[in-house]
């Protein structure tokens, strides 16, 4: 279970510069999601450095994501309620792709190593955080390998309709359906990334119906 109050409680002091340097972030006991995709029931936690990757600024030959505080404080929604699922079982981790994006529109992916030591116990530890490019390659390749699960049919469909990736039938059939149920729904009440991409997809078919068929054309050209 994750304790948002606690775990938004550590993300200001981190914040703030508050949060004693040595300290990881615990985000709570491992989603049962993830568990049951093989991942052991263990503490979840992100120490400062990856966070500090995450947020800051890229500046010269630094890596750096430049997330937006929001995408971090909403991490433990995005862990529970992921669109899809990769479990990399030769590497004893698990990535999961979020409703949520980075600056340049591209999806959330959130990396976890599995197993990993930290001050004398079992942990499972986020790695990393960052908008996904070429979501579809990475889509198809991990649908190849076998590594691909479905966790949120409906969102899964529309994104996968967004970067052009097309579903295998057989994925949509196996997937771990994870949808809300009907008193979960107002959890969150923003507006869906993916009906932002929607709409202004729409909006842009609408107003400029000839960049859009260029944007095929292309689109069939690499294809």
């Amino acid at each position: 279970m994750i304790d948002r109050k606690s775990y938004l409680k550590q993300i200001d002091q981190f914040y703030s510069h508050r949060l004693n340097r040595f300290a990881s972030i615990y985000v709570g006991t491992t989603p049962d999601v993830l568990v049951s995709y093989g991942a052991p029931k263990l503490p979840l936690v992100i120490r400062q450095s990856i966070l500090t990757k995450c947020i800051r600024k890229a500046t010269g030959s630094r890596s750096a994501h430049e997330l937006p505080r929001d995408v971090i404080e909403n991490l433990p929604e995005q862990m529970e309620h992921p669109i899809f699922l990769i479990r990399d079982k030769a590497r004893d981790s698990i990535a999961l792709i979020s409703d949520y994006q980075d600056q340049n529109n591209n999806s959330i992916l959130i990396a976890i190593k599995l197993n990993e030591d930290e001050n004398s116990m079992k942990v499972n530890s986020i790695k990393s955080i960052y908008g996904k490019a070429s979501l579809k390659e990475y889509l198809q390749k991990n649908a190849e390998l076998q590594q691909l699960h479905i966790i949120d049919n409906k969102k899964a469909e529309r994104l996968s309709r967004l970067v052009g990736f097309q579903l295998p039938q057989a994925l949509i059939a196996s997937s771990h359906n994870m949808n809300l149920s009907p008193g979960q729904k107002n959890v969150n009440n923003k507006i869906s990334v993916l009906d932002k991409l929607e709409s202004n997809k729409k909006r842009i078919h609408e107003t400029h119906p000839e960049k859009m068929e260029k944007s095929h054309e292309r689109h069939r050209e690499r294809e």
